[in-house]
């Protein structure tokens, strides 16, 4: 069950767990893509800073509570920065309650800012050195924002980068209409509605509201105008990621999401073909993946470059013969199986719950079906239903990135 409600400015959504362990997540609807040329980079030192300090608490005050709560984080993305506690039902009124503090409350120093600008400055240089985590960076970037740039923005822009500009741009951006607040619990909706109103109510007496209108945002919808990028490493690996570009997340749905029965078929067909039968790479990935409104396939790999070619060509082989043959008994029962099966297993934990939510949550409200609806969606998908989709996975072809020894 999922319910969405306005309170005190902000916008919530909650979802019923029969668990313990709750999660509430403050997202705000700003990330990479909404940054400066001169300022790349400055969402995700927000993100590092929130965690630091705020009015009220030292860095070491701030740790405690958030300890004390359960387990908490925070990540960036090119369209949202998310702030999150797992926490015991009883304690969300308390979770939510320093999420909003660490949100509206920051307090940054000078020496502390230096300190976590260095910080990210070798988190940057330790995937450099990571050829796998540079790769899977830019398969990210080329995907999400072809336009666009790195979550970690570049390192002369980070340095350049001062609380001036900080807190410009959390002005901006970290206002309530640009806010999102995630609840999962086995609570009730009368009582999670009174916990946000009161909790953001106290705290209205105390932060200045910032309720000014957001700035249009960027988006980079031109996301298949590159189709081929090589990447250089010195690394003994090479790395090819393919992207082919499918439906919208509205189509999607409508088609009971078979594109996640299509994805999990393929992974299969791929394993068998070139781990079992060629042997030219020890495990390969894919999944289906949303940015914006726009659907894709992602499927990657390590190999040796020698066999790169080969490789293409028969992921190629396999979307070509799920185009033109209907899928085994076998090979489709069991991905229809392994859906059902991630769906429950969703279910299961709040966590689980409140990023499908936020993942998924893509479309209006009120078209975006429960967890629950999912799991009736899937049995109602067909071997034809699959040969379809294979065929407009390959009709638009494909982007192609590799990774080469340097």
């Amino acid at each position: 069950m999922t319910e969405e409600f306005d309170v005190n400015g902000f916008h919530c959504i909650y979802a019923k767990c029969n668990s313990k362990v709750s999660t509430v997540r403050l997202v705000v609807d700003a990330g990479s893509s909404q940054e400066l040329p001169y300022e790349e980079g400055i969402s995700h030192l927000i993100e590092h800073l929130t965690f630091k300090r705020t009015m009220h608490k030292s860095p070491s005050k701030l740790n405690f509570t958030l300890d004390q709560l359960g387990k908490s984080n925070g990540y960036t993305t090119y369209d949202r920065t998310v702030y999150y506690i797992n926490c015991l039902s009883h304690d969300i009124f308390a979770s939510l309650d320093v999420l909003l503090e660490m949100v509206f409350c920051q307090n940054i120093l000078e020496d502390e800012f230096c300190k976590e600008k260095n910080v990210i400055c070798q988190e940057s240089k330790s995937r450099i050195n990571d050829p796998m985590s540079m790769f899977l960076t830019e398969v990210d970037v080329f995907t999400t924002a072809t336009t666009g740039h790195d979550i970690l923005g570049k390192m002369e822009c980070l340095e350049n980068l001062n609380i001036a500009d900080v807190k410009e741009h959390i002005q901006k951006w970290y206002v309530q209409k640009n806010m999102r607040i995630i609840i999962v619990s086995d609570l009730s909706i009368n009582m999670i509605h009174s916990t946000v109103d009161i909790c953001t109510k106290m705290w209205q007496n105390i932060w200045p509201i910032r309720n000014t209108d957001v700035p249009v945002k960027v988006i980079h919808d031109d996301l298949f105008v590159q189709k081929e990028r090589n990447i250089f490493h010195n690394s003994s690996q090479s790395m090819i990621a393919m992207i082919f570009p499918t439906v919208s997340y509205e189509d999607s749905k409508q088609m009971n999401f078979v594109d996640d029965v299509f994805t999990c078929a393929l992974r299969e067909m791929l394993y068998n073909r070139l781990r079992v039968d060629l042997g030219i790479c020890y495990a390969i990935s894919a999944i289906t993946s949303y940015y914006l409104h726009d659907g894709r396939i992602i499927i990657h790999t390590s190999l040796d470059r020698s066999n790169a070619t080969l490789c293409i060509t028969e992921i190629l082989k396999c979307i070509e013969e799920m185009s033109t043959t209907e899928l085994s008994s076998e090979v489709f029962d069991a991905s229809i199986r392994k859906n059902i099966f991630d769906v429950y297993e969703t279910l299961q934990t709040a966590d689980w719950i409140s990023s499908a939510i936020l993942e998924r949550k893509i479309s209006p409200p009120d078209s975006y079906p429960s967890l629950e609806t999912m799991l009736k969606m899937f049995p109602k998908i067909t071997k034809a239903n699959v040969k379809d989709f294979a065929n407009i996975v390959i009709k638009d072809g494909y982007q192609l990135i590799k990774m080469n020894i340097g």
